[in-house]
């Protein structure tokens, strides 16, 4: 149950950001931040497949995608990564 929390969490972050959570978490708008995110949740989120195949998944596909994200912070030409859209205090985007 928490994983699926913490997925619709991390889509939220990536789709939708308050300006005031920017301020306080930089690391979400950074490569090397979000990779680090991403590879810690793969780490919370691991078991063995023996045990919970979900888990197991779920950390395979966080870790991909932290060492992705790494990857891009060295790539040239790439910006920082932005949420689709960064709601303002009064709830406009």
């Amino acid at each position: 149950m928490y994983l699926l929390a913490l997925g619709v969490s991390i889509a939220l972050i990536a789709l939708c950001l308050p300006r005031c959570v920017i301020r306080y978490f930089r690391f979400v708008v950074t490569f090397i931040g979000r990779s680090l995110l991403y590879i810690c949740i793969g780490m919370l989120t691991y078991s063995s497949p023996d045990a919970y195949v979900v888990g197991f998944i779920t950390s395979i596909v966080c870790w991909l995608v932290g060492f992705i994200y790494f990857i891009l912070a060295f790539v040239r030409g790439c910006g920082s990564p932005r949420p689709c859209f960064i709601l303002e205090q009064d709830g406009r985007g």
